[in-house]
């Protein structure tokens, strides 16, 4: 006689693990902002112990800079890097985020923490937008999914203004794809993006981008848009007219935008050389000059570059874009490169990457949603913006936050996929 008692208990365990994953969706669904939250409070804890043992390291040239204008704020009431001349070099808004809380006798470790403390909050402002788009099991999965992506966390450790423009970023986004727009939630997303280009001047170009975003979806009012607009501009006009006072001129994106378009565009160039391009004897020559000639040579030196081969710049554009994506770090700086960090990262971003693309064929049944698009179109134009410049993986952190949004939907709908069959079919 046949013995199907093997058969029955491999699908009653296929049932039941089913019903078990129906369950727990249900669960995380119910709960999706505590369970972001729970996730926040752990990214704080890891990030204080992650502190504690960096303790007062800084690794980076950057990170040295920030604090030394941070610090200059608060000892001399100046903005200066050397404490001898006024600077442009750096946005103002990070050394002043350090300045506040280095004037409460702040440690390094705490400045660290309150960057683990910006992803958190952004992690949940991230979770509450899906929300409000009525997909909760996104929602609760943004947080996994930014706990298997370390380099949110690596950066968090950093001195550097990558997660605090990334913060602002996501309060922009969930401002401006709230389901209530009002003039008060315009003003603070235009306050917020504002800050955003005070933290990262190339963010200024992104606008556009909103302004056609917006448009294209019809979700926010020309009205509102252009009350949005108005607001970034308030929000920066002090940083310019304090720059025209000290330097006489208006350095729209701060005196290391000629260095850093002369590194994109020299004979030396790659696509993925980040900083570590040979510009021969122009920076010795330089040396000797102030901030703004300095600049305007750099950038002198790379149009010059650029009108004389121009077949070569425009065919290295593309490439550096491309880079932009690159799932290899291929960190900088000399002695921080470790072959187990590089493989972690590698892979985590691939992994990122795959759920996007994931999203994206998803959209034969499920269109994206206004958020998704928003995410992606800041994430392709910023790409296309820095590669004018030259790309690298730390640049591209505070859009990898947003990324987040369509990659925790495309992993939402290959939960429900497969929880609950045929369930896509049915809605279609």
């Amino acid at each position: 006689m046949y013995n199907a008692s093997p058969l029955l208990a491999l699908v009653n365990f296929d049932m039941g693990s089913i019903v078990f994953l129906q369950k727990l969706t249900g669960w995380l669904e119910a709960r999706s902002l505590a369970f972001s939250a729970s996730c926040a409070v752990l990214v704080l804890f890891v990030g204080a112990l992650y502190s504690i043992w960096l303790g007062d390291r800084r690794g980076f040239i950057d990170e040295a800079q920030y604090l030394e204008i941070g610090k200059n704020i608060v000892e001399r009431s100046e903005y200066t890097l050397t404490g001898d001349a006024p600077t442009a070099y750096r946005p103002p808004f990070y050394p002043i985020f350090l300045a506040t809380f280095l004037g409460l006798g702040a440690s390094l470790e705490t400045l660290r923490v309150l960057n683990f403390l910006l992803l958190g909050f952004s992690l949940v402002l991230l979770s509450r937008l899906l929300v409000l788009a009525n997909e909760s099991l996104a929602a609760a999965l943004v947080a996994p999914l930014a706990l298997l992506y370390p380099l949110l966390l690596y950066t968090a450790g950093t001195l550097y203004p990558q997660i605090l423009a990334g913060f602002l970023l996501c309060v922009t986004v969930y401002l401006l794809c709230h389901p209530q727009i009002t003039l008060i939630r315009m003003t603070l997303a235009g306050i917020a993006f504002g800050l955003s280009i005070l933290t990262v001047s190339l963010c200024l170009l992104l606008v556009p981008v909103l302004v056609l975003w917006s448009i294209m979806t019809r979700m926010i009012s020309m009205k509102h848009m252009i009350w949005f607009c108005l607001v970034i501009v308030l929000t920066t006009l002090p940083w310019l007219v304090r720059n025209h006072a000290v330097f006489g001129t208006f350095p729209l994106f701060g005196t290391n935008s000629g260095i850093n378009l002369l590194l994109g565009n020299s004979p030396d160039t790659r696509p993925n050389s980040g900083v570590r391009v040979d510009i021969g004897s122009l920076r010795e020559q330089a040396a000797v000059l102030g901030e703004l000639e300095k600049n305007q040579i750099y950038m002198n030196q790379a149009i010059e570059n650029i009108s004389k081969e121009p077949a070569k710049y425009i065919a290295l554009y593309p490439k550096k874009v491309l880079n932009w994506f690159n799932v290899n770090p291929g960190l900088a700086t000399v002695g921080q490169q470790k072959q187990a960090q590089v493989v972690l990262l590698t892979v985590s971003y691939a992994v990122l990457l795959g759920f996007v693309g994931l999203r994206l064929w998803q959209t034969r049944w499920k269109p994206l949603e206004p958020h998704e698009s928003l995410a992606l179109l800041l994430y392709i134009a910023a790409a296309m913006i820095y590669a004018i410049f030259f790309t690298r993986v730390r640049f591209r952190v505070p859009f990898d936050l947003l990324l987040l949004v369509p990659a925790a939907q495309a992993a939402s709908e290959l939960i429900k996929k497969y929880v609950y069959p045929g369930k896509e079919k049915s809605q279609g």
